[in-house]
Parts: structure tokens; sequence; C-alpha cells
């Protein structure tokens, strides 16, 4: 029953164990009034909105965008100890999704209890140690500069600075799921914002820009019947070009179920999906090796469509078991408009 609560509210179809302690936890920190767990609960929220207005908003843990007022100080903080500021971002987002005033849940160390607190969740006695007073205004773990600062030294002095990540996370939460979890939002963070956190990222937009999505990842309502949308749709007009968002190989090219037709490309460890395409309105085949930003095809108005757009999807690991398993995520956490 607890997993379909979470699937109803938060979208998400097959939570871990890591979900369900994060959910549980977040939930008890809201019962104490220390945590906002409105993110749950809130799945047609415009996730550029959290690009476009700086400052903490609990719907970033739920699609991923930084703060545009936090985005240089991760890069500063990190340029200044010499590791990657991605790392530092990926930390915030899984810690306490960018929120400056979390509080965790009671724990024992040392025989005496603690909780870690801030956006970067530092127990008080390590944030003593590695924190700084950044801005002048006194050394806390809920001044988002202290705390970030503060986590780009921990992270820098227990190997991110040689480039041992692995090491530095497993310091910073000593738990192997940590360390992919933080190393996989990471990844995801440096192909939507560029290395540098300045630039393009690596991946690409499969539309022409300006086109508005017009339906967002997660629960919707259609035909009067609630469902899972498992991607975006991106209002495109009949014919509109549509590009490859990363080097890869097609694996999937022509009538699809729902669909009417689709593109689906192979990159490294995800696959992409491009739907309601007419059939001449497919320019790649099966098998036929892509670049990035390469035109595959145009967009249509095929399949269960109730209006001329592109459905545009990422699913996790190989086609088709990653279809098969919907092993979707929400696209804007790789690809940004």
């Amino acid at each position: 029953r607890f997993d379909e609560v979470v699937f109803q509210y938060a979208g998400i179809k097959r939570p871990t164990n890591h979900d369900r302690i994060y959910i549980l936890e977040t939930g008890y920190g809201a019962t104490l009034e220390r945590e906002n767990s409105d993110w749950l609960f809130r799945p047609d929220v415009d996730p550029m909105s959290l690009v476009q207005n700086p400052g903490y908003s609990p719907d970033a843990y739920r699609y991923g965008a930084i703060p545009s007022n936090l985005l240089p100080v991760f890069i500063d903080a990190a340029k200044k100890y010499g590791i990657k500021w991605y790392i530092l971002a990926a930390i915030a987002y899984r810690e306490s999704g960018f929120n400056p005033n979390a509080v965790g849940p009671w724990v024992t160390v040392g025989g005496k209890m603690t909780r870690a607190l801030g956006m970067m969740q530092f127990l008080p006695d390590t944030f003593e140690y590695y924190g700084t007073d950044v801005n002048g205004n006194g050394k806390s773990p809920f001044d988002p500069e202290d705390a970030i600062y503060a986590a780009a030294r921990m992270i820098a002095e227990n190997g991110g600075r040689v480039g041992n990540y692995h090491r530095a996370l497993y310091r910073y939460n000593r738990a192997d799921w940590y360390v992919r979890d933080v190393l996989a939002i990471a990844e995801n963070y440096r192909a939507i914002y560029g290395e540098d956190g300045r630039g393009q990222g690596l991946l690409a937009w499969p539309t022409e820009r300006g086109y508005p999505i017009t339906s967002f990842f997660g629960l919707r309502t259609l035909s009067g019947e609630e469902e899972m949308h498992y991607g975006i749709d991106i209002a495109t007009p009949v014919g509109t070009p549509l590009y490859a968002i990363a080097d890869g190989v097609v694996v999937a090219a022509g009538p699809a179920r729902g669909y009417g037709n689709w593109i689906v490309i192979q990159h490294l460890d995800f696959v992409s999906i491009y739907g309601h395409l007419y059939a001449d309105g497919i320019l790649v085949s099966v098998g036929q090796r892509v670049t990035k930003g390469q035109l595959i095809g145009k967009s249509g108005n095929a399949g269960r469509s109730t209006g001329p757009h592109l459905h545009f999807g990422i699913a996790l690991g190989s086609f088709p078991q990653a279809i098969q398993q919907k092993r979707y995520v929400n696209p804007l956490l790789y690809v940004q408009p």
C-alpha cells in the first residue's frame, strides 16, 4: 500500500528501499515542521521555473534543477578546492533537494544523539572541522555558501583533489549505494550544464528551440482518467525537424503502439524515445549510427494524440528492457530547452 501511494503521488513506479527510507525520513521531518515534503505531491510544476527563480523550492528535489543563485557557488567552491562542481551539486540534491533549512532525523554517533543540518547535511562536529565563514555573517551549516564550501573542502581532502571521488563520497556518507547515486546525479548535471557549468551540456534538445512543453513527466489526467506520463510533450507543428540528443545507434524506427510511429536510439546507458511521427517522418533506419544533433525525423500527429506534438522520453539501460521494464526518468534531468 505504501508503494501504491508513492506511485500515485510521486510517480515513482517501483520505489527502492532507498526511496522508501528517504520518503519516510522526509515525512518524519515534516511532522516536526523541520522539512518540506511538498515535492511529493506536486506533479504538474514547470521545472524550468526552478532554474529561472533562484532559491530553494521543494520541487527542486523532484526535478533536480539547480537554483540559479547556487550554481556559481558550486562552481567557485569547486575551483577553490580543485574538484568538480557537479559533485557538490549532486551532494546537495541527494542530501536535501537544495533545502538550506533541512534537518535530518536524530541518530546516535559516538554515544551521543545528533542530527545532520543544512543543505549539505553536515553533522555538527564535522561541520565545525571543515566549515568556514565564507561571507562574513557567521559560520553556519544553514548558510548555503558556508555549507557548500565546507563540503568542497571535505571532498577535496578525502580524495577528490586527486580525482578519487568514490573514496571522497564514501567518506561523506559511508554507503556504496550513496556513492553510486551521487556519481549518477553528478553525471546528469555535467550533461545538462556542461563541464564548466557555464556552457552547453553534452546532450542536445530534440527539436529546434522555442516550442513549449505542454505536458510534463508525471501523473496527468487524459480523457478523464489519471495516468502516468513517461516523458514530456513538446508542441511542434507537423514536419518539425527532430534531432538525436546524443551519439548512438537506432534500435527502433517504425510503428509503435500508442505512438503511431517512433524512433528509439540506444546511447551508452540509456535510450531516447521520439514518438507520434508519421511513417514518412522517419529519416533513419534500425542499425544506423547517429551523432548528436543529427536530423533523424520530422514530428507528426500519429497514434494516441490530441494534437501535433513530439513525445520525448528517456529510459535507463538497454533496449528493449529499458522500455519493457518502464525504467523511465524525467527527461528534464538530462536535457534542457
